[in-house]
């Protein structure tokens, strides 16, 4: 009978038990490989969220981050109606309107933020606006009420910087209310037609005027004139919007309007009738 011999090389001759744990590590090793790759991706996966998120959220985290807080804020624009008026006569500045119910936010600015203001309190007038163009903040208000909505001064500002530092904010705040994301100003080149300056008007009179019902006591205006013996009261018509101011100073007057003391002095001076610039009424309270 015939036998078959076969001889194996050395290499192949080892045990089975070694060639089994030479696979094993191998394994092992391309295991750890896979991990380390899969690693590293969610590594480069991570780095690259955060970077578009911190790219595009840049300057809402920086808001929160540096925790912004108004200059100003009212939480009930409705109850708060006349304390807005009273303190923001008189001066220029950006504002921001909140819807309480969504959180939505407007951002607007005024050189003279109390007749800007007042047209936010003028339902007629708003509804008039709403029908020669679009407004959502118009609506907004109209649809939820002043008394859901806060009110906030954001910065006083010069009039001349008033459209740049909105600017600035629109930027920061990304509001919702605003259609334009870009400041500027709504009634450039424009004049309010006879039924909006009479709107305006009437929305400044009687119990909406902050001053309604009340008078200066002969006390009150002793102890003024004694303190500001140089100074007088000045009360200014504006016939163009229908609006009457009050100003404790010839200087605070002409401030307020942009034109010069002397214009006004030299009005009152002469006893003038006729408005001055076809706009502007003066006369002295005492």
């Amino acid at each position: 009978m015939l036998q078959l011999v076969v001889y194996y090389p050395r290499r192949l001759q080892e045990p089975m038990g070694l060639t089994l744990n030479k696979i094993s590590y191998l394994v092992l090793i391309n295991i750890l490989i896979v991990l380390i790759l899969l690693v590293l991706l969610l590594l480069v996966a991570l780095f690259l969220f955060f970077f578009f998120f911190f790219y595009t959220c840049y300057d809402d985290c920086l808001l929160y981050c540096l925790s912004f807080v108004p200059l100003k804020i009212y939480n009930n624009a409705d109850l708060d109606k006349i304390k807005i008026l009273q303190e923001n006569r008189d001066k220029a500045g950006v504002y921001l309107w909140q819807n309480l119910i969504n959180e939505k936010k407007y951002i607007g600015s005024s050189v003279n933020l109390y007749n800007r203001i007042l047209v936010y309190y003028a339902p007629t007038l708003m509804k008039s606006e709403l029908k020669r163009g679009r407004s959502l903040i118009y609506n907004s208000i109209l649809k939820y009420g002043h008394e859901n909505f806060a009110f906030s001064i954001l910065e006083y500002c010069e009039p001349g910087l008033c459209l740049e530092r909105e600017d600035y904010f629109l930027q920061l705040l990304k509001p919702e209310y605003n259609i334009s994301k870009k400041a500027a100003a709504p009634f450039l080149g424009r004049q309010h037609s006879e039924e909006t300056r009479k709107q305006i008007s009437d929305n400044n009179k009687g119990v909406n005027n902050f001053m309604f019902g009340k008078t200066h006591s002969e006390e009150v205006r002793n102890k003024i004139s004694a303190s500001q013996p140089n100074r007088q009261i000045i009360k200014v018509t504006d016939i163009e919007t229908g609006l009457i101011n009050t100003y404790f100073s010839i200087s605070a007057a002409a401030r307020a309007l942009n034109i010069s003391q002397q214009a006004i002095s030299y009005y009152l001076k002469n006893n003038q009738q006729k408005p001055y610039k076809k706009r502007y009424i003066f006369s002295q309270i005492y």
